[in-house]
């Protein structure tokens, strides 16, 4: 008799079925993880923002704000009138005392808008470091989520009245006044 090489039909068609089951099982933990993954990128791209004003505005002796851009367009500078931070945002030197972009004011970084499906919330208008690194009187939240994520993976940062930035993951027990 001579050898047989190759599949038989239905080792084949074992191996396609659990193909399949593998596929099936980890094509939504897969969705699951880039979603968590691109919420956690987009917490750190604020964070990271609040992080540069703040540094700048010690390192300048200077006030430095952050604020929502008008559009989407990259070269907008003009800052938005309300607490939509969708579009993207700004972190300038700020010579005046309202956090608004102004004449006198240059830019030092933009972000690009958030990618859809994610959201950023926070009634803040816009938010300024003073040259001691304080951020005002007032504490700030801003709440990020992405369509998607699994359990508890919102997130919110916090930048406390002293100007220390604090982010913690929204749960149960911990929320984000």
């Amino acid at each position: 008799m001579k050898a047989q090489n190759g599949f038989t039909l239905v080792e084949l068609m074992v191996t396609l079925a659990v193909a399949i089951i593998l596929l099936a099982v980890s094509v939504p933990l897969f969705r699951s993880m880039v979603s968590n993954n691109a919420l956690v990128a987009q917490t750190n791209a604020i964070v990271t923002a609040l992080n540069l004003a703040r540094s700048e505005a010690v390192k300048r002796g200077a006030g430095v704000a952050v604020c929502p851009k008008a559009t989407a367009a990259v070269a907008d500078t003009d800052c938005g009138s309300n607490a939509n931070w969708t579009n993207g945002w700004h972190v300038f030197t700020d010579a005046g005392t309202g956090g608004d972009f102004d004449g006198g004011d240059v830019v030092l970084r933009h972000w690009e808008p958030l990618p859809s499906g994610a959201s950023l919330t926070t009634a803040a208008a816009s938010i300024r470091f003073e040259a001691d690194g304080s951020a005002g009187t007032v504490e700030r939240t801003f709440q990020v989520a992405y369509a998607g994520t699994k359990g508890a993976q919102d997130r919110c940062v916090r930048v406390l009245a002293s100007g220390v930035i604090r982010m913690h993951p929204i749960t149960d027990t911990a929320t984000c006044p």
